[in-house]
């Protein structure tokens, strides 16, 4: 291999600590093409964490696209899109014409699209998707799978299962954080965090449900919620209609954030409806023992290392029981919060890159 050359959906540091050594574990020079600026500086990350590496955007300009492929033509080529971007799909059946290896590395189909809605993109996603992508399906050497688990999605767009590596999105952890071990302090003074935006797909009025069943049963523990959305007024009036011990805290610096990741002592994330869920590497790479929906990618870390416990999205009385279980009985938790270090490390970018890319050489497609 005389180069990996990353045709990057975005400039994000979700994805390109992963890029970078999947580079590193097949020996070669990296290369990375953005199609889309990814605005992390808008939320405190610096633009400057990936300054090192030689990345250049082109956007949906197919003629500088055209150039850096006769540039690369000797490369292999991964693509962290395939269905949207005319000109990455183009480039896509481009680059493989040429005689070049091809891959890519993209979510699974996943229906975040609240009622009445939902069942239009539904159906565009099973009738008209597998028509638009087939060309890059058949194209492509496999697809790594950033939803995690999810392949039988993939398989109704026409990927076949062996072209599929499981796998997710490990980012390093966040700047300026470090890896607090939770201890019998943490448990004392139990405290739930939840991050993310209120919308239908992620489901935080699950939590709130929660929270609720734990105070009719007596159970009143600590919770902070941070952020805002078109769910927000539902939340409030649920709190403040059953008098909950949930902190509504809105947009906080990332500074603050960063503080809560590390000393919360359980990360809950709630999602119905999502590819992945990057807040649950956040929360993990901070320390905290993990409770997930499996209407998550990011399950597949409690699936893998039992750093935590899993529920079934939006089964309100499941989370409560987890919950419950976790303020009440200290040995439980200490026990999932024992695992969470080993957890952390392992899905690091550099130990995840090199067990994709081992993956990659056992599969024999020429990389």
């Amino acid at each position: 291999m005389n180069g990996l050359f990353v045709w990057s959906h975005s400039l994000c540091r979700s994805t390109l600590a992963f890029y970078e050594e999947l580079a590193k574990s097949f020996g070669t020079p990296l290369k990375v093409v953005g199609w889309r600026v990814s605005h992390r500086q808008d939320i405190g990350f610096s633009d400057q964490e990936f300054g090192h590496l030689d990345v250049t955007f082109v956007g949906d300009d197919f003629a500088v696209a055209r150039r850096l492929l006769e540039r690369h033509r000797t490369w292999h080529h991964l693509f962290g899109t395939y269905q949207r971007g005319k000109v990455f799909r183009r480039m896509l059946l481009e680059v493989a014409r040429s005689g070049c290896r091809v891959g890519v590395a993209s979510e699974a189909p996943c229906n975040m699209t609240p009622p009445p809605l939902r069942a239009l993109k539904q159906m565009y996603i099973e009738t008209a998707v597998p028509f638009i992508v087939r060309e890059q399906v058949r194209a492509a050497d496999f697809i790594v799978n950033l939803s995690g688990e999810d392949s039988a999605s993939l398989r109704r767009l026409g990927w076949p299962a062996r072209k599929i590596i499981p796998c997710g999105y490990y980012p390093p952890s966040l700047p300026n954080t470090a890896f607090v071990e939770r201890s019998v302090r943490h448990w004392e003074d139990f405290t739930i965090l939840m991050t993310g935006k209120h919308e239908w797909h992620r489901d935080p009025l699950v939590l709130i449900d929660a929270i609720r069943l734990l105070a009719s049963a007596g159970v009143r523990v600590r919770t902070i919620v941070t952020q805002a959305g078109p769910l927000t007024p539902e939340i409030r009036r649920r709190i403040d209609e059953y008098s909950l011990p949930i902190e509504l805290v809105g947009m906080v610096s990332s500074e603050e954030v960063m503080r809560l990741y590390q000393s919360c002592s359980c990360f809950v994330a709630t999602g119905r409806a999502e590819p992945w869920g990057i807040r649950v590497n956040d929360a993990l790479h901070c320390g905290a023992p993990l409770v997930v929906s499996d209407g998550m990618g990011a399950v597949k870390i409690i699936q893998d290392f039992g750093s935590g416990r899993r529920f079934p999205a939006g089964d309100a009385a499941a989370l409560a029981k987890i919950l419950r279980l976790w303020v009440e009985d200290r040995e439980d938790y200490l026990r999932a919060a024992r695992q969470v270090r080993q957890a952390s490390e392992a899905c690091m970018p550099r130990p995840k890159a090199g067990e994709v890319a081992e993956t990659i050489v056992q599969m024999g497609v020429g990389w």
